[in-house]
């Protein structure tokens, strides 16, 4: 059986502005493929939206990710 690892604060800060905002969504920053952040209601959270995908708690829909 699969451990779930521990949230930090500002893990739980994104998964409630989440919760509060909607889906975070992603921005192009340029006409690069890897140049990109992700935004929830003004705020970036690029490290904090991978750092959840990977521990399974976002899941990426094109330019949104959404709480599974």
């Amino acid at each position: 059986m699969k451990r779930r690892r521990p949230l930090t604060p500002a893990e739980r800060r994104v998964l409630s502005a989440l919760q509060t905002h909607g889906p975070a969504v992603r921005i192009w920053g340029s006409h690069r493929q890897d140049d990109y952040s992700w935004w929830i209601a003004g705020q970036p959270v690029t490290r904090v939206v991978h750092s959840l995908a990977v521990k399974g708690r976002l899941k990426f829909e094109g330019d949104e990710a959404r709480l599974t």
